[in-house]
């Protein structure tokens, strides 16, 4: 702190040493060293190097697992590291196994090294590149590296290894092994890799049961597949633990899917219901909802290893119609937005909630041909947006609303219903969904269109909407609980 360059070699004798280099010592300079030597005052009289104490650890006759267990205590709290961060150094030294599948290694590997080439990305010092010629996958990076591997395989709900808590796939492998000391071996490795990947494929396919691609896409525009963001890591915990539980029972696929299909519905259909009370009492038949982590959780996904059937025995058709008609009464509500000339019209449309979306393609999926299925379609209200009427009435209600292929919809704008069937393909598409279509002196009855549209009978219009409804409800069910398995 308190060096001058000048004075020591001037004091000691290195007069001449000091003019041959001083050409080299004046681009640092005086007045920079003197700034650097305040910055490192702690204030005007003590200074850094004689008032800060730094506490080294020396360790001397130690192997890898002493090393890496010393690390881990010393950073297990007070410390910015995940448990995911912590189990590297935990897990460094485990790597007595082999990964049978050549392919999945060569894959595997891959994603171990993007996972460092990552972890580097903006860090200044020099940090760790996996390499697989030299390097062996050690226990942590062999399940850091297949969930990410996974992710790039089942994207929509298998995320990257967290930096927040516990990875699911550690989660995972404790569930099914009971601990990660002297677990992993090629027997366990390679029974996780196969039971992991098939649990994945096997939700790959419920997801494609519930959200089919065509329908989702080109009817909602992919809109109902991000409800998927909404599982949590726990929830996976919990349905890929039931999958796995299945496997072991030997269960045919078409039940797995099955069950898994009214779990999820089940679930997501809950999470929408405002009314809190109701809400709460359909959560107690939700077997993937959780009110605590840790040893909670944990129980749930032994037991659904065991009992995997436990997902869904809850759930029955008198439950599955108590929630949707919860959730049609809290959307059908009249709107009360009145005009100048004293008529209730509502001009801005309200957007579908998720059940209704659901309920749709669903009666989509039965009855349109799959063909049809990949047109581009439109929601379109069966008594048309721009009407008016006396009184209160909801003219979005879920029962007035049906998807339209778009090019049909453009055909009719605010016009009679009759417009719909001025060509083949409207004639023909009408003829899968005329459950849902009044015919055409029943739509005289309800609406007029003498100058513009005007419901003139509202309890004509709601019984429509009511028994549209009905029919939208009932065919879920019927998919969810009447089909042969």
């Amino acid at each position: 702190m308190n060096f001058k360059y000048n004075l020591f070699f001037n004091k000691n004798g290195y007069s001449d040493l000091y003019t041959r280099i001083q050409i080299y010592r004046d681009l640092i300079g005086d007045t920079l060293l003197d700034e650097i030597q305040t910055k490192l005052k702690i204030n005007d009289s003590e200074y850094f190097d004689l008032n800060v104490k730094i506490n080294v650890n020396l360790f001397e006759g130690y192997d890898i697992d002493e090393l890496c267990k010393t690390f881990e205590d010393i950073n297990k709290y007070n410390s910015k590291l995940t448990e995911t961060e912590l189990l590297a150094c935990r897990l460094f030294n485990e790597f007595n196994f082999d990964i049978t599948d050549r392919i999945f290694k060569t894959e595997l590997e891959e994603c171990i090294k993007e996972y460092y080439n990552t972890k580097a990305d903006g860090e200044v010092l020099i940090c760790y590149n996996y390499d697989p010629i030299v390097d062996k996958i050690n226990a942590h990076d062999f399940i850091v590296g297949f969930q990410n591997l996974c992710n790039k395989k089942y994207p929509n709900f298998i995320d990257k290894t967290d930096v927040d808590g516990l990875s699911l796939f550690f989660k995972l492998y404790k569930a099914l092994y009971n601990s990660y000391n002297d677990t992993f071996t090629t027997d366990n490795i390679n029974d996780f890799k196969e039971k992991i990947l098939y649990s994945c494929d096997v939700l790959d396919q419920i997801i494609m049961s519930i959200f089919t691609e065509k329908i989702n896409d080109n009817l909602f525009n992919n809109t109902c597949q991000d409800k998927l963001n909404t599982l949590k890591k726990n929830n996976l915990f919990m349905i890929l633990s039931c999958i796995i539980g299945y496997k072991k029972k030997n269960t045919p696929i078409s039940i797995i899917i099955n069950n898994l299909e009214k779990c999820l519905l089940f679930h997501f259909f809950v999470s929408d219901v405002k009314n809190k009370d109701k809400r709460e009492y359909f959560k107690n038949s939700d077997s993937i909802t959780y009110r605590a982590g840790g040893a909670f959780i944990e129980n749930i996904t032994k037991n659904l290893l065991s009992t995997p059937e436990n997902i869904s025995n809850k759930l029955t058709k008198e439950l599955f119609n108590e929630v949707i008609c919860q959730l049609y009464d809290e959307n059908n509500n009249p709107y009360k937005r009145k005009l100048e000339n004293g008529k209730n019209k509502n001009n801005k449309r309200r957007p579908l909630k998720f059940f209704e979306k659901t309920i749709m393609f669903y009666f989509y999926k039965e009855k349109i041909p799959t063909n049809m299925l990949e047109n581009k379609f439109s929601i379109e209200h069966i008594c048309p947006n721009s009407s008016e009427w006396d009184g209160e009435l909801d003219k979005d209600r879920t029962g007035n609303l049906i998807p339209i292929i778009s090019t049909i919809n453009n055909l009719r704008s605010n016009k009679h219903i009759s417009e719909y069937y001025k060509t083949d393909i409207g004639r023909t598409f009408f003829s899968y969904i005329k459950e849902i279509i009044p015919e055409i002196h029943e739509y005289d009855m309800i609406v007029s269109h003498e100058k513009k549209p005007i419901i003139k009978k509202n309890e004509l219009y709601n019984n429509m909407c009511k028994e549209n409804e009905k029919k939208y409800q009932q065919n879920l069910i019927d998919c969810l609980f009447n089909k042969k398995l």
